[in-house]
């Protein structure tokens, strides 16, 4: 244990949950975390959390503290340095906090939320699952270090997540909707977000009579392809009328070529917006985020561009 923070501990207030049960029950779940182990960290920073990954490729901290301690969130930060992947084990209550999941969003953690069979996820998607919605300002903050993330370095897979993850959190931060499913997978095809209306309102989308929308988030560096939107398209096609709604959301571009295929199809009953990288950092920094998404639809609607 280090030092400069051995009193830190000393004032916290007894738990009904104790650190070391919360990671027996992660390794039991999980061999490839062990218990007592130190880990290198950038600056010549040896710490020792909670649990280290058998290979040093990451580290768990388990909170229950009524706040992030200082030194955690310290060595997070070195951790982010030396590409060490954060885990951060907390209770879903703890995640009511505003401060806590703007430091959760910047060490782009990994929360495995206690009592939750679901696996660890980054904060924007325990969020989304969850349908916990946060303060406009907050909001930016959080999707602000989610396009941060997502436009950095990592495998395809870490970038497609932190950025599908992002997508999720923007819709369900919007007035009506709920995330009903993620990753949504059938024998055929897999659908990275399904958005359930809830309720009835004037929203542009609810006049299309379809309980649900499609949304497809991609972190590819060509962008949205041509190719990309005609197997969404068929996607929506198939749901027996319950989508009439389609968001493609890309971190980069959108091609020319998918969207003069969709304005192929303006006639058509269905509707895909377009958003690229620029207009989603505008959505999340929209103080009126529902605002925002709904003159994207209207505007698609009337086959004007987004």
């Amino acid at each position: 244990m280090d030092e400069d923070f051995e009193g830190e501990l000393e004032s916290e207030e007894r738990l009904e949950l104790e650190p070391k049960d919360v990671a027996d029950d992660l390794i039991a779940a999980d061999s490839s975390w062990e218990g007592g182990g130190s880990i290198q960290l950038s600056s010549g920073k040896v710490w020792r959390p909670d649990l280290v990954r058998d290979d040093r490729s990451a580290l768990l901290h388990v909170h229950l503290a009524d706040r992030l301690r200082s030194y955690a969130i310290t060595r997070f930060e070195l951790a982010l340095e030396g590409g060490i992947e954060v885990h951060v084990a907390t209770t879903l209550g703890r995640l009511y906090d505003n401060e806590l999941l703007t430091q959760l969003a910047a060490a782009d953690a990994l929360v495995h939320v206690i009592k939750d069979d679901a696996p660890p996820r980054r904060v924007l998607a325990v969020l989304a699952d969850a349908g916990m919605t946060v303060p406009p300002d907050v909001r930016s903050r959080l999707a602000g270090h989610g396009l941060t993330f997502a436009a950095g370095s990592g495998t395809a897979d870490q970038k497609g997540k932190r950025f599908e993850a992002l997508v999720a959190f923007l819709l369900s931060q919007v007035e009506g909707f709920s995330i009903f499913e993620r990753n949504y997978k059938t024998s055929t095809e897999e659908i990275d977000v399904i958005i359930q209306r809830r309720g009835i309102d004037s929203r542009v989308w609810s006049l299309t009579n379809a309980p649900f929308l499609l949304a497809e988030a991609k972190n590819h560096a060509d962008g949205i392809s041509q190719h990309m939107f005609s197997t969404f398209r068929v996607k929506m096609q198939t749901k027996r009328s319950t989508v009439r709604i389609g968001l493609m959301l890309s971190r980069t571009t959108v091609s020319g070529a998918a969207i003069e295929q969709e304005s192929k199809f303006a006639s058509d009953e269905l509707t895909i917006v377009f958003l690229d990288g620029d207009k989603i950092a505008e959505w999340a920094d929209a103080t009126d985020g529902t605002g925002f998404l709904e003159s994207m639809v209207s505007q698609a609607m009337l086959g004007g561009t987004t």
